[in-house]
């Protein structure tokens, strides 16, 4: 038996025939090859239909397939992906923000291979090094191995054998024997043979992000039951061009032609709650009016639905402010962000061989091999521009379809220069001579079903 879920994998082109999976290619949008609706439909057999698991090889492929066919299409300066795992279980409490925190983590990851790719610097450096004793026989246990006879070890010798002294017989005082407290001497080691190589590389990177953006989102559970939220990032110098002109245009930006009567920010209203689940980041659409608009999708979670009424809608409140303020930050960071990347890899590998021997004088050899492998990443994402006319689209919530447990929050912020000119105006706006109205008598209050509404105080001839 067969059964459709809506999920969150965007899948194009993925023949995945053990889970039955299968998708729709989206439909153009903005420009030639710019989807306008990022679900699509996952078909998984009965067994299955929980857990709509796949393989990380076919994540990653899709993910590389989808790079190809954008590269392809020659629209594009640079297109890079990356995707990252959240830390937490299906079953902890906050799955569904870990989950718009590795999609977050992801934009960054494909972020800094842009960086890399804008330029890096690379240092490097190499070691290694050799010993060998020839000489078979340990040496005997020497107990004043340690000592030396310096001024300065002399004066410390004295100190601690007074002080040791002193402890010794406060001990003897409480009825304890020192002897019992005294640690045994260490062993003592001898290098023997030593072949050891390590190599480290540091890189660099600066680079300025505006007009990169999350051109497709992809997420779903892996067969260890982890969830992976993956990003495809794209640039091109249209879009490049268009966050400058938007940081600087003040609002004056001309309709584009062809443009008029679009629809598109009508159809992200109207979308079903469930459907913008997998959107993140900035999208370049038009108004009705053809003007380019940039709306932004900014996600977060409740944790949980437990405890009262007013428990639950001060958490609601709290995830709807976090969203807003992420998708605010995303349209920051599409206009004018930077991001500074470094890292160090350190690579090695040691043998060596010693010679040790206890105060009993027993002797043994000790062979050592270890591998060293650290990685060290650092990188830190910057965003500085005044914008005006930030508007609220809508704002939605809506339980994960592969999570049941996780209600996610979304605000839809956009940017359009409509806003931004009549916002201006309003700011330049100057009272003139005060005119008397006649009040007009109040008209008697409406309700529809269990909805209270406020009265229509004005006209929309008014407007």
């Amino acid at each position: 038996m067969k059964k459709h879920i809506a999920a969150l994998l965007l899948l194009t082109g993925l023949g995945c025939t053990s889970t039955g999976w299968s998708t729709e290619q989206m439909a153009s949008s903005a420009e030639p090859g710019y989807p306008t609706d990022s679900m699509a439909t996952m078909v998984v057999d009965e067994a299955d239909a929980e857990a709509g698991q796949m393989s990380l090889e076919e994540f990653e492929k899709t993910l590389s397939l989808d790079k190809a066919r954008l590269e392809d299409s020659g629209k594009f300066s640079w297109v890079g992906y990356a995707y990252q795992t959240v830390s937490v279980g299906k079953a902890h409490p906050n799955w569904g923000k870990s989950r718009v925190i590795a999609a977050q983590k992801a934009i960054m990851a494909a972020e800094n291979n842009f960086a890399k790719e804008f330029g890096q610097k690379i240092s490097s450096e190499k070691i290694a090094a050799y010993y060998n004793d020839g000489n078979e026989k340990i040496p005997d246990f020497d107990p004043t191995a340690e000592g030396e006879s310096s001024q300065w070890k002399r004066i410390y010798h004295k100190l601690t054998t007074l002080a040791e002294r002193k402890i010794d017989q406060s001990l003897a005082d409480l009825g304890l024997d020192p002897k019992e407290l005294e640690l045994i001497p260490e062993e003592q080691r001898y290098l023997k043979f030593r072949d050891a190589f390590k190599s480290t590389i540091n890189r660099s990177a600066i680079a300025e992000l505006s007009g990169l953006l999350t051109f497709k989102t992809y997420e779903g559970f892996d067969n260890d039951g982890q969830y992976q939220v993956g990003v495809m990032m794209v640039l091109s110098p249209r879009m490049k061009q268009l966050a400058w002109d938007l940081a600087r245009s003040k609002g004056n930006i001309a309709p584009v032609a062809g443009k008029a009567g679009s629809r598109q920010l009508n159809k992200i209203v109207t979308s079903e709650n469930i459907s913008l689940i997998p959107d993140f980041g900035v999208k370049r659409l038009y108004d009705r009016n053809g003007y380019p608009v940039l709306v932004s999708f900014g996600q977060w979670a409740i944790s949980s639905t437990g405890g009262n009424g007013k428990k639950i809608s001060r958490k609601r409140a709290h995830a709807y402010k976090q969203a807003e303020a992420q998708a605010d930050q995303a349209l920051a960071e599409f206009l004018n962000s930077r991001i500074n990347y470094s890292d160090m890899n350190e690579s090695g590998e040691e043998s060596k061989s010693e010679g040790v021997v206890d105060e009993q004088n027993f002797k043994s050899n000790v062979d050592i091999t270890s591998i060293i492998d650290i990685t060290r990443e650092n990188s830190v994402k910057k965003s500085k521009v005044n914008i005006v006319g930030i508007r609220e689209l809508r704002r939605w919530s809506a339980v994960h379809p592969q999570n049941n447990s996780a209600r996610i929050v979304g605000v839809i912020r956009y940017w359009s220069p409509v806003n931004e000119k009549q916002m201006r105006a309003i700011r330049k706006w100057k009272p003139s001579r005060p005119i008397a109205e006649k009040r007009q008598p109040a008209p008697v209050p409406r309700t529809t079903g269990g909805i209270q509404q406020s009265q229509e105080r004005m006209s929309l001839d008014d407007f």
